[in-house]
């Protein structure tokens, strides 16, 4: 047992170390708070040079993270990066009012130039990946709170790389091809103008890819592997009702070594339709697996293959 000194120093050490990331939340100093400004000091050097260097050493696209908005809810990521935007905003704008070391600015351009290319594929990626938010790219469909967060995210990554294109022409005037890339992006923040619109986008895309989605029909029908996979379904899937299933292998299919030549598993499969608790419904794709082992089949393992969303209707 641990002496209670040394149990009352660990209480103390905790309870201090809480404090103080309360207060540097509430005084601005936590780097992920809003409150605090990454740009703050970097143009109170009176040297002309050494200003001109700090700001190009921070001059690149806002802050921003997209696996904050992995997982909802986002909103405070969503004021945190809208908080950066503006800093920067009024980062080059403090600076462009100052003095300027024109060389070092000038020196700079090529470099400025590149990130403004990457920048602006790496925005195209991102509204292609806006435009289809919401329709699986996989058999696991993500929850509809998850890629609503993903989509703001997408959306504050136009924004950032918007702020940071609008910079670029004011630091560098004579910068050509930025304001295609400007109005692009106005054009696509346009139709994402509060919550509501991007929730009814998303949903839009998952509706979308619902309609041709159906249950297929059983390949066979085999009461007694229908058996084992309701029950297996009712075990694992709790809360969910199930529905129906179609049988995908009227068969067994047999794998077998491929130097003895002996059997080592056997498998078939199912699509189970279910209604989830919220009240969705679901097909799911189960594999069958029963090992071969000591002369005979025995052992029997089941495997998700896949999980995708259905209308009720069509079931």
């Amino acid at each position: 047992m641990m002496p209670i000194k040394y149990t009352i120093i660990l209480s103390l050490l905790f309870n201090s170390l809480i404090a103080n990331a309360q207060f540097e939340t509430r005084s601005g100093n936590n780097k992920n708070s809003p409150e605090f400004n990454p740009y703050a000091k970097a143009l109170s050097e009176e040297n002309v040079t050494k200003r001109t260097w700090n700001f190009m050493r921070l001059f690149g696209k806002p802050e921003l993270n997209l696996q904050q908005f992995e997982t909802p809810p986002c909103g405070d990521y969503v004021a945190l990066s809208n908080a950066r935007i503006s800093q920067f905003n009024a980062f080059v704008d403090e600076f462009l009012k100052g003095a300027k070391d024109e060389k070092k600015i000038k020196t700079d351009q090529p470099l400025v130039y590149k990130l403004v290319r990457n920048f602006t594929d790496e925005m195209q990626y991102s509204i292609k990946r806006l435009e289809s938010m919401g329709a699986p790219t996989t058999g696991m469909e993500a929850p509809l709170e998850q890629d609503v967060c993903r989509a703001k995210g997408l959306i504050q990554q136009i924004k950032s790389v918007q702020a940071y294109l609008a910079a670029v022409q004011k630091v560098y005037p004579d910068s050509k091809g930025i304001d295609e890339v400007m109005a692009s992006a106005e054009l696509v923040l346009q139709q994402f103008k509060d919550d509501k619109a991007v929730l009814a986008h998303v949903r839009k895309n998952r509706n979308a890819n619902l309609v041709d989605v159906t249950m297929p029909a059983a390949v066979g029908n085999n009461p007694e592997w229908e058996k084992l996979f309701k029950e297996h379904f009712q075990k694992k899937y709790l809360g969910y009702t199930y529905l129906k299933q179609a049988l995908t292998s009227a068969d067994w299919f047999i794998k077998k070594n491929e130097i003895s030549n002996q059997p080592e598993y056997r498998q078939t499969g199912t699509i189970i339709a279910a209604k989830t608790p919220d009240g969705k419904c679901k097909l799911i794709t189960i594999d069958l697996y029963q090992y071969f082992q000591q002369g005979k089949y025995a052992h029997i393992d089941f495997e998700q293959k896949d999980e995708k969303p259905v209308l009720c209707e069509k079931l």
